[in-house]
Parts: C-alpha cells; structure tokens; sequence
C-alpha cells in the first residue's frame, strides 16, 4: 500500500511538472512566434517589398508555403499516454502463499469466498 501511495505521489508531481513544462513551452512558442514576425516585418521592410503588388508578394509566399515541409503535431497531440484520463493497466504478482483463502481477507470484495470481515 505504501508503494501505490509513493507512486500516486511521484505521478502528482511529475503531471504537475509537465503542467509546468507545457505552460514554459506555450510561452516559448508565442515569443518565438512573435519574434519570427517581427523579423519577417523587419526583412520585408528592408528589402522594400511591401512596395511590390499585394497579389505578388502573396502569390510568392504561397509559393514558399507549398515548398516547405508539413510541420507535424506534437506528440502530444497524438500521444494517449501523454492524456491525463488515458487508462493504464495495472499488474498484480500473486506469490504461491496467495490462496483463494488468504486473498479473500485482502480483497473480499474481489472474492467468491463466503468469508467477509
């Protein structure tokens, strides 16, 4: 029981640290973003294409688009394990002393046996 616990406790942790982690790397992201923008603002400027027809400079960046590669999803998004309410299957090791009999005083909802505490 103590070992469940202990790990309940590790699993708390560790779900709060990627709660953290995911926090840090959405705030990553949009900074990046916004950075790349600002860039791109910034080229577009220097360069003095925002002088260029409007049609042409979209016609060529859908162009860029259609030569860049699919970005995929983050294994989040794909991942089960990664989902707080994915199931887990759990695995009991009987030992030879785990008689109906003996389990019946652990576990006696789990039981056939006619004991009951």
């Amino acid at each position: 029981m103590k070992e469940l616990q202990n790990t309940q406790a590790a699993l708390a942790r560790l779900r709060g640290q990627r709660a953290e982690i995911d926090a840090e790397i959405s705030r990553l992201e949009a900074a990046q973003e916004a950075q790349v923008t600002q860039a791109m603002i910034e080229k577009v400027k220097a360069l003095g294409i925002a002088h260029l027809p409007i049609a042409q400079i979209l016609a060529d960046l859908d162009k860029i688009g259609e030569s860049m590669p699919q970005v995929s999803p983050t294994p989040k998004d794909d991942d089960p394990e990664c989902d707080e309410q994915a199931n887990s299957a759990t695995f009991v090791r009987l030992s030879r002393n785990g008689s109906p009999a003996r389990r019946a005083t652990h576990h006696p909802a789990r039981t056939t046996s006619s004991r009951r505490p």
